[in-house]
């Protein structure tokens, strides 16, 4: 069976499950009017869709019973989409980049050298500012040498990922080692390339006092954790508040970490 979650990922093959199961069926010319795509687009998407659907002898589009228990996985409303679009949501959807990471997240494959090049930068500015990382945050004990700076920066990405799939699989059986996830979480760290590029080009780290600097820091976890809890949500499935529980248990097990270090 395809990856369920990969397959209804992109809101067209969502379109077309839903299209098929208002009447049983779907032809071709259904799919074209419904939808405005070129036929190689919904060629394309339908090929995706694999064995959640299937033909009859008169060439119509059936459900098959995967295409059944996607479609009831659908009305869980697990989907993202299907959320209240309140004020609230409509600020976080901005602050976490969301047509960015959508469109990335239709093709992650294809965006996964680019967040490989995040981490580097990130690693290389990080040298450069003499900073120490740990995990999500950041100290001015230096390391001397870059290759240890990008091993740390690796690290971080790692825990993020592999706690997001980890939690994701034991506590709301979502499939594991998803590409979507592992690329999203990595070109989701760019906001710490601006934290550092500020902090020690822009001169944030002459201003004495350590409250501020603290806050300054918290400011970009934060945006970090907006953009990684979309993530979650659009890769895993998941709603917001689903999403928002892992990035905040994220966050809290580095503070934890953090004690155990300093």
């Amino acid at each position: 069976m395809s990856d369920v979650h990969s397959v209804l990922n992109h809101p067209i093959r969502r379109k077309i499950l839903r299209l098929i199961a208002e009447k049983g069926y779907a032809t071709f010319t259904d799919f074209k009017k419904s939808l405005n795509l070129k036929v190689g687009t919904l060629y394309y998407h339908l090929d995706n869709l694999g064995d959640f659907i299937s033909q009859d002898d008169q060439k119509r589009y059936l459900l098959t019973s995967h295409g059944i228990e996607a479609l009831k996985l659908m009305e869980r409303s697990e989907d993202i989409t299907t959320t209240d679009e309140t004020v609230l949501f409509k600020a976080f959807y901005g602050i976490s980049l969301k047509p960015i990471v959508d469109y990335i997240l239709e093709k992650p494959k294809e965006f996964l050298p680019f967040g490989i090049l995040i981490v580097f930068l990130l690693s290389y500015v990080t040298y450069l500012a003499e900073l120490n990382t740990i995990l999500l945050f950041f100290t001015e004990s230096s390391v001397s040498l870059f290759s240890m700076v990008f091993i740390l920066s690796f690290v971080r990405w790692f825990y993020i990922y592999l706690f997001i799939e980890i939690f994701c699989g034991l506590i709301f059986k979502r499939n594991i080692f998803s590409i979507g996830t592992l690329t999203g979480t990595l070109c989701a760290q760019f906001p710490l390339i601006f934290y550092i590029l500020l902090w020690r080009f822009g001169g944030i780290y002459r201003i004495g006092n350590e409250f501020f600097q603290l806050m300054f820091q918290l400011f970009f976890q934060i945006w970090l954790l907006f953009i990684i809890t979309y993530v979650i949500a659009k890769s895993k499935q998941l709603k917001i508040e689903k999403a928002f529980l892992i990035s905040i248990l994220i966050h809290y097990f580095n503070i934890v970490i953090l004690q155990f270090i300093i």
